[in-house]
């Protein structure tokens, strides 16, 4: 689960790192968290 939320996160802008270890400790609530989140924008 760990992988699947990292490569959501990523898809969406997000470090991928950080959400790595957070799936790995977090799994299921980390994808599902990952999932929700809003695309990031680069607003300068």
């Amino acid at each position: 689960m760990g992988l699947l939320a990292a490569g959501v996160a990523q898809r969406k802008g997000y470090h991928q790192g950080f959400w790595l270890i957070w799936g790995l400790i977090g799994g299921t609530v980390a994808f599902v968290t990952a999932s929700r989140l809003k695309p990031k924008t680069d607003i300068f």
